[in-house]
């Protein structure tokens, strides 16, 4: 191991100082912004939300798949070090907007190597030391450059980044089949439950082919014969959480769901069972998850009565959230009321082999899911013990 400053491993490269009124919902090149870059130290680009830009800029700030890219001012504590690989996209390009930095790798690091070196706590510890500001705290690249590190040869940096890295390529495969799968639960969903093509006993299209369908006076439309109307209080009691934000703990044995989009953790759990969450404010998602957990005010548990109605309720309720955020409530503060979620319309099946169907598909999704966090807490077991030579190749 060699103690070297950062300096002699990488160069930054500053982002443009994009104008704020030539943002657009879509275009060709999308701005790289702080947004980004996970504060939960994933190592993950998010490109969930992008803003996009439609007038000239450098064309040297335009990035390509695999760059590196570093936040250079942070607003939530830990930021700072964590570092992502710019992902493929079809349709556009990305463009490195100012707060943000490209890392050029030196000739004598591996640069997956560099990617996890940035987010030891012994360089994140001297990157917090070096940046400067309160509310917002930004650090220079000559601040950076200064951080001292040891490395060891590039054989043992190629290595060690292959190894980091490459399970970091079995979660991000995992998360793109769970999109698929998602994706395919809701085809089904249009097909089987609002057009009602479900297979029939001779495997064609049950409304398509003929099949026999009744009014129905309370949906105003035809509906399968023997189908049922139900409404989400049929299926559940529904409850609400009952902790707040600061119940949350770093490492906690259970999962924690507030309002946010990401679960987090805590230490005690209040829920069990295969549970629906509907987020009752701020960006009102709906999540789905099977074990022990618990829930923060204004989130809604729904844990059906019986399971094969599981992956019918969350995918339902999915169906209608935008209705539901228009119906909701509140002047400052919009929320759905636990009213709107009892009063959900459903239609069950007269066979349950399509609810069967749709849970298989959660229930996959959940066990990649789970797949995940033990490949995560693998390689953030693996990550420290790698850097400073405890485990040697």
């Amino acid at each position: 191991m060699k103690k070297i400053k950062l300096g002699d491993l990488l160069t930054i490269k500053h982002g443009y100082a994009f104008k704020s009124e030539h943002y657009l919902n879509d275009g060709n090149f999308a701005l790289v912004t702080l947004a980004n870059i996970s504060e939960s130290n994933n190592f993950q680009f998010d490109k969930e939300k992008l803003t996009y830009y439609g007038a000239s800029f450098p064309q040297d700030v335009i990035l390509k798949e695999g760059d590196l890219i570093l936040p250079m001012t942070e607003q939530v504590i830990g930021l700072l070090g964590n570092s992502a690989f710019i992902p493929a996209v079809d349709g556009f390009s990305f463009v490195l907007n100012q707060r943000v930095g490209k890392v050029i790798p030196s000739s004598n690091v591996d640069k997956y190597y560099l990617h996890y070196l940035l987010a030891t706590k012994e360089v994140k510890t001297q990157l917090e030391y070096r940046a400067s500001g309160t509310k917002q705290r930004n650090i220079s690249p000559e601040n950076i450059y200064d951080v001292t590190v040891l490395v060891p040869d590039l054989p043992s940096q190629k290595k060690i980044g292959s190894v980091l890295y490459s399970l970091e390529q079995k979660i991000n495969l995992n998360k793109k089949i769970n999109a698929t799968l998602e994706s395919m639960a809701k085809t089904l969903y249009d097909y089987w439950f609002v057009q009602f093509d479900f297979p029939d006993e001779n495997g064609k299209p049950y409304k398509t082919s003929g099949g026999k369908m009744i009014y129905s006076p309370k949906l105003g439309r035809d509906i399968p014969v023997g189908w049922e109307i139900k409404h989400v209080a049929d299926l559940t009691v529904v409850k609400t959480g009952k902790e707040d934000a600061n119940f949350a703990t770093v490492n906690g044995k259970f999962a924690y769901f507030t309002c946010g989009k990401d679960i987090v953790r805590c230490d005690v759990p209040a829920f069990e069972g295969h549970a629906v969450l509907l987020a009752g404010n701020g960006d009102f998602n709906v999540k789905h998850y099977t074990g022990k957990f618990n829930a923060y005010q204004r989130t809604y548990v729904l844990i059906p009565d019986d399971e094969k109605y599981y992956a019918l309720l969350y995918i339902a309720i999915k169906n209608v959230i935008n209705q539901l955020i228009k119906n909701s409530v509140g002047s400052i503060v919009k929320f759905i009321t636990i009213g709107d979620v009892n009063s959900i319309t459903l239609l069950a099946p007269k066979n349950d082999s399509l609810l069967k169907m749709l849970n298989i598909l959660i229930y996959k999704i959940e066990q990649l899911q789970s797949e995940n966090c033990r490949l995560a807490e693998l390689r953030d077991w693996l990550l420290p013990m790698l850097m400073n030579g405890q485990i040697k190749f």
